[in-house]
């Protein structure tokens, strides 16, 4: 049961990454668009921070990208870890 909560929020967050990226060709603006970015930037923002880091100043935003590796490697620890608890 906790396999799948955990796996539940891992697709969500993964869907909204998703959104994102197609909401920002869009020139939509209400609540749901506002309600998408709010929800992602916690986990972008420190994506594009790590990405300006290392100089990468490229003409299209890559922050998704690894923003969405990010989460599945982190899936992969926590599945794992719950594996050896549970």
């Amino acid at each position: 049961m906790i396999f799948t909560f955990v796996y539940w929020i891992f697709y969500i967050l993964e869907l909204l990454i998703f959104a994102r990226c197609i909401l920002s060709f869009l020139p939509f603006n209400n609540k749901l668009v506002a309600w998408v970015y709010a929800a992602t930037e916690p986990i972008l923002s420190p994506c594009r921070k790590l990405m300006d880091r290392f100089n990468y100043n490229l003409p299209i935003d890559f922050s998704p990208v690894l923003a969405l590796l990010l989460l599945q490697f982190i899936q992969r620890i926590v599945f794992s870890l719950l594996g050896l608890i549970l």
